[in-house]
C-alpha cells in the first residue's frame, strides 16, 4: 500500500513538473501590453547564399508590463506559444532576440498580416506592398 502511495505521489509530481515547464513557454499577452505590431517584407539568408523572401510581423511589447528576457530564459522548448484572447500562435524561440520585441515570420504576406491581425488588430501597421 505504501509503495502504491509513493508511486502515485511521484506520478503527480512528474505531471506537475511537466505542466510547470509547459506553462513557462506560454506568453499571455493582453493588447494593453503591446506597443505596436509592424508587418513588412524582409529577406532571410539561407544556407548556400540563397535568399528566400519572408514577411515579418514585429511585435513591440511594453517592457514595463512583460519581461520577454525572463520568459525566454525560463523556457526549455524550441518555441513559445503567444496567447492573446482566443488566439494562440507558436513562435520559434529564436524569434525572441532578447529585447522588448519578437517577430512572427511567414512566407506569404497575407499569412504575416493575418497573424498580426489575430493578436491585436488595433495595433497593426502594415508596410506590405
Amino acid at each position: 500500500m505504501i509503495n502504491k502511495l509513493v508511486c502515485l505521489a511521484v506520478s503527480f509530481l512528474f505531471v506537475f513538473a511537466c505542466a510547470v515547464e509547459t506553462f513557462a513557454c506560454d506568453l499571455y499577452l493582453p493588447c494593453e501590453s503591446v506597443e505596436g505590431i509592424v508587418v513588412s517584407k524582409g529577406t532571410e539568408h539561407l544556407s548556400g547564399g540563397e535568399k528566400k523572401m519572408v514577411f515579418v510581423a514585429c511585435v513591440d511589447v511594453d517592457a514595463a508590463k512583460t519581461n520577454l528576457k525572463e520568459l525566454v530564459a525560463g523556457c526549455n522548448h524550441d518555441s513559445i506559444v503567444v496567447k492573446t484572447g482566443s488566439t494562440s500562435i507558436t513562435v520559434p524561440k529564436s524569434e525572441f532576440p532578447g529585447g522588448h520585441w519578437f517577430s512572427i515570420v511567414r512566407f506569404e504576406p497575407q499569412e504575416a498580416l493575418d497573424a498580426a491581425m489575430s493578436l491585436c488588430p488595433d495595433k497593426v501597421k502594415s508596410y506590405l506592398p
